[in-house]
């Protein structure tokens, strides 16, 4: 059973997804949390702020926001953020890795294969 619910995702991420579109990543979450940290000691109320920030990280990655920048008459507009772990790229995959205190999230998100090649 999950450890969270909608009303505390949407508490802390603004999101046009449905409340059934925020469940089914609720319950990715609680299976994440379950099966990764079950075992790490983490007390039941930091297992639930990980599962809430982590529901939050994947309905980001359903529903991202656009993000604009000026500077000067430069203007740019860029949703998520390139390089680093799928959880370095939201503000809310950022806490997870920063509850995560044992880097649990941090070592499984790291790549595990190398792909190398020859050019000829």
């Amino acid at each position: 059973m999950a450890r969270t619910d909608v009303n505390a995702v949407r508490a802390i991420i603004d999101t046009k997804l449905e409340e059934s579109q925020i469940e089914n990543h609720i319950e990715t979450a609680n299976l994440m949390v379950n099966t990764l940290l079950a075992d790490e000691g983490y007390s039941s109320g930091l297992l639930t702020e990980i599962e809430k920030w982590l529901a939050a990280h994947y309905v980001a990655t359903q529903d991202p926001r656009r993000r604009a920048e000026n500077l000067g008459d430069l203007n740019v507009t860029y949703e998520g953020r390139s390089g680093g772990t799928p959880l370095e790229q939201t503000r809310y995959g950022q806490q997870v890795l920063m509850l995560d205190h044992h880097g649990v999230f941090a070592n499984a998100s790291k790549a595990k294969g190398q792909i190398k090649f020859k050019a000829t």
